[in-house]
C-alpha cells in the first residue's frame, strides 16, 4: 500500500529518478518511518496544518531525492559519521538510517519533544544504534563528523557560522536549500571570514514541483578571521535585520 502510494505520487510529480532511488532504500524501514510521521504528527506537532496532506511529497519524496543525489556524489558507507542538525522528527537524518547500507547517525535538536518521540519509535522497532543529541547545535563539541546536514533550521549562510566548530578539513557541510536569495559575492565573502568555501552546488530538477531546490557543499580551507564565528545572539540579530 505504502509503496503503491509512493510510486503513484512520484509519477504524478514527474520524479524521473524514482526507480533508481528505490534501489538504495530499505522499504520496510521507510514504511515504518512514514507511518510514525503520520500517526505521531498531531502529538509531536511535526508539520503545519497545510502540510498534513502533503507528507509524501514534502517530507518523504523530497529528502529521498536529496539523499539520492548526495549519494551519487559522495557515497556514504557504514563507517561514515553523519550529523543532522535541527532534525525535528528526523528529517532528513533518519532517511540515512532507511538506506540499505546505513552510516553512523547522530540526530540533533534542542526541542526535545519531537526528537524524543522519534527516539522512542526507533528503540521500539529497531536494534541499530542511533545517537540522539538533545542540545543546541553550538554546544556540540564533537568535530569528527564526515557529513553535516541541515534542512531548514537556520537560514543559510548563517547556518554555517552556527555550526562552524563542527566543520573540520575532512568534513562536508551540506545544507538543503530553496531559492538563492543572497548575492553570490556577499555569500562568498561571508564564508571566507569563516575559513569556508563552496566546493559544489547541485540543483534538483526532480523537485521542481516544490519550486527551486538545491544543496551546496561547504568545506573548510583555513581558520576564521578574528571576530568569527560570532555568538548566536549576534547571528540571530543579523538574520532578523536582513530577513525581517
Amino acid at each position: 500500500m505504502f509503496l503503491d502510494e509512493l510510486k503513484k505520487k512520484a509519477i504524478e510529480l514527474e520524479i524521473h529518478t524514482f526507480e533508481k532511488i528505490l534501489t538504495l532504500f530499505d522499504l520496510i524501514k521507510l514504511e515504518k518511518y512514514y507511518n510514525f510521521l503520520c500517526s505521531k504528527n498531531e502529538e509531536g506537532g511535526f508539520f503545519s496544518k497545510n502540510d498534513e496532506s502533503k507528507i509524501l511529497q514534502r517530507h518523504i519524496l523530497e529528502p529521498l531525492v536529496y539523499i539520492f543525489e548526495i549519494q551519487n556524489l559522495y557515497p556514504i558507507n557504514v563507517n561514515s559519521k553523519i550529523l543532522d542538525v535541527g532534525t525535528g522528527p528526523g528529517i532528513p537524518g533518519y532517511f540515512f538510517f532507511c538506506l540499505k547500507i546505513s552510516p553512523i547517525i547522530f540526530l540533533n535538536d534542542s526541542q526535545i519533544k519531537r526528537l524524543k518521540l522519534l527516539k522512542e519509535f526507533h528503540e521500539l522497532n529497531f536494534d541499530t544504534k542511533i545517537h540522539f543529541l538533545f542540545d543546541r547545535a553550538e554546544n556540540i563539541k564533537n568535530s569528527e563528523f564526515d557529513f553535516i546536514f541541515m534542512r531548514s533550521t537556520i537560514p543559510y549562510p548563517w547556518s554555517a557560522e552556527l555550526i562552524h566548530q563542527l566543520i573540520s578539513k575532512s568534513s562536508k557541510f551540506i545544507p538543503f536549500l530553496a531559492k538563492n536569495k543572497l548575492d553570490f559575492g556577499i555569500e562568498k565573502d561571508f564564508l571566507k571570514k569563516l575559513g569556508l568555501i563552496t566546493t559544489n552546488e547541485i540543483e534538483l530538477t526532480d523537485l521542481k514541483f516544490l519550486g527551486e531546490r538545491r544543496f551546496k557543499v561547504i568545506e573548510k580551507f583555513s581558520n576564521p578571521v578574528k571576530g568569527f564565528p560570532r555568538t548566536w545572539d549576534k547571528i540571530s540579530k543579523e538574520i532578523k535585520k536582513i530577513n525581517g
